[in-house]
């Protein structure tokens, strides 16, 4: 049974783009996702925030962004009967801050919940501090490991992520 759905991001389909035209685009891919998991019994849309490197970027704006092309796809899958989660980004990429990512989260409706991705956790070494942002929005896990320096995507337990620990704190949530 269909649960969720990982939407199309990165390139010109980017939810924090500083190009209208290609935010506009990456709402219409990510539309066309969640007919998708409509259409296959689902719920859960899951969306990155961006895929922008942090880097040489205009931060805030990106966020504003970001945050705006969120509500208006929270809004629409709220509509649908869908629920709109948001995933942590990789530590480097505009959203991937703790800080920037309870900011965007403050600017979506209550509606769209959030989807941590234990390995982009580790590798920014922020998995309490993003485990208190999600809060009780907390809907979704992406569970995978790494060996600490790359967003491996491996199974988990066959590298560095403290998998007793990620297990104790989602039990508490």
């Amino acid at each position: 049974e269909a649960v969720s759905i990982h939407a199309p991001f990165g390139g010109a389909l980017d939810l924090a783009d500083s190009n209208p035209h290609h935010r506009h685009a990456a709402i219409g891919a990510i539309l066309t996702a969640a007919a998708a998991i409509r259409r296959l019994g689902g719920r859960l849309v899951v969306v990155h925030p961006s895929d922008i490197e942090r880097n040489g970027q205009h931060v805030e704006a990106r966020l504003a962004d970001a945050a705006r092309s969120l509500a208006i796809l929270s809004e629409n899958c709220r509509h649908g009967g869908l629920t709109l989660v948001i995933e942590s980004p990789l530590p480097h990429l505009i959203g991937g801050h703790p800080d920037e990512f309870a900011w965007i989260l403050a600017r979506v409706d209550g509606s769209a919940r959030v989807c941590l991705d234990t390995g982009h956790a580790a590798l920014g070494g922020a998995w309490h501090r993003l485990m208190a942002v999600a809060g009780d929005r907390l809907a979704h896990v992406h569970a995978n490991d790494n060996r600490g320096t790359w967003d491996d995507h491996l199974p988990p337990g066959e590298g560095t992520i403290d998998w007793k620990e990620i297990v104790r704190t989602l039990k508490d949530a």
